[in-house]
């Protein structure tokens, strides 16, 4: 996140934009426990964000490269898997590419081939993401129009009472600059762009038949970014005197470290009660493998800081299909789950 704001910029981030970036992603980004901690949920969102925004990064560093062979294959390669992580995470991050390519396009008055190319891969990239089962069996809901109003409400109340916080931010931090005269067209453009494809990522969900929180994990990141991109400017463009600097650093420091660590205090207490269960549970499991139905205690949390918030559970069918795979994945009879 911060090499690209840092490569479009033109000189490398100080550490204090990758404090700020790792405290944003804490507080901002959406159910953390589906989307980092819980492995399924990693591997959809935390780990295709990093191909996608990979994708933006290579576009910055190659920008200027005449069209070899190998840096079309290259970046057709990339390009294509970042189109394909995610049904609306990975066309967003095309749809910022697609902006970045008119403007260095336009102001250089030179198309180059290989971001041409590169730009067809990735949108190949997703559509072929509609052909995944899971996709098609969503596709065929059919989606009325009062259930498309309906979508556009839910997701306009989640994107701007979620992430109010950021987006005043962001205006505020762009009128700031833009009235001291700091802020260039291309840095302006940079916002733009990543504002565009946050607000794509999110209403591109109206058109899916069910709208999780967690589904926003791609739109947050690109609000993160240009967020962290305008702070970094103002603090190098506006507060000069190091003693300022430092002292203004330090108070952001202390607030928002004073914040976090209350809020990591409690996750890490609630993870730690949901470890001891599993932990029980599985010592049961081996404990009573020969039985004809082992009955486990259901681990559960009320914080999104925990993997085991609002996931896929036992239930107290040992039929039900979670039990039966746990059961197979176990190699026992039949497990049931018992709630307290």
């Amino acid at each position: 996140i911060n090499k690209i704001g840092a490569k479009y910029y033109g000189y490398q981030f100080n550490y204090f934009s990758h404090i700020l970036t790792f405290f944003l992603l804490w507080f901002f980004i959406p159910d953390f426990g589906q989307t980092v901690l819980w492995l399924s949920g990693s591997c959809n969102y935390l780990w295709m964000s990093i191909i996608y925004c990979s994708l933006i990064l290579f576009f910055f560093t190659n920008n200027e490269k005449k069209s070899k062979p190998s840096l079309i294959l290259m970046a057709s390669f990339i390009s294509f898997v970042a189109g394909a992580t995610n049904e609306n995470s990975g066309p967003a991050a095309l749809i910022i590419w697609f902006l970045f390519f008119c403007y260095f396009s336009f102001r250089s008055r030179k198309v180059r081939l290989w971001q041409l190319v590169a730009l067809i891969a990735g949108f190949i990239g997703s559509l072929s993401v509609l052909e995944a089962p899971g996709t098609k069996i969503r596709s065929n809901v059919i989606i009325t129009l009062p259930k498309f109003i309906a979508n556009l409400r839910q997701v306009t109340s989640i994107y701007f009472n979620n992430y109010n916080e950021l987006l005043i931010g962001i205006l505020s931090l762009l009128i700031l600059l833009l009235i001291l005269k700091i802020l260039t067209m291309k840095d302006f453009v940079f916002v733009s762009s990543f504002f565009i494809g946050s607000i794509a990522a999110a209403y591109s969900l109206a058109l899916a038949p069910e709208t999780p929180l967690r589904a926003f994990f791609g739109s947050v990141i690109f609000l993160i970014i240009p967020f962290v991109y305008l702070v970094t400017i103002f603090i190098n463009s506006f507060v000069k005197l190091k003693l300022t600097k430092f002292c203004v650093l330090g108070i952001i420091y202390l607030v928002v470290s004073v914040t976090f660590l209350n809020s990591y205090r409690t996750a890490y207490r609630d993870n730690s009660i949901t470890f001891a269960q599993i932990t029980n549970n599985l010592k049961k499991i081996e404990k009573e493998r020969s039985n004809p139905l082992i009955i486990l205690k259901v681990p559960r949390s009320d914080y999104n800081y925990n993997a085991h918030f609002q996931t896929a559970n036992l239930q107290e069918d040992p039929n039900h299909w979670f039990n039966s795979w746990m059961a197979r994945y176990y190699k026992v009879k039949a497990i049931k789950g018992q709630f307290d």
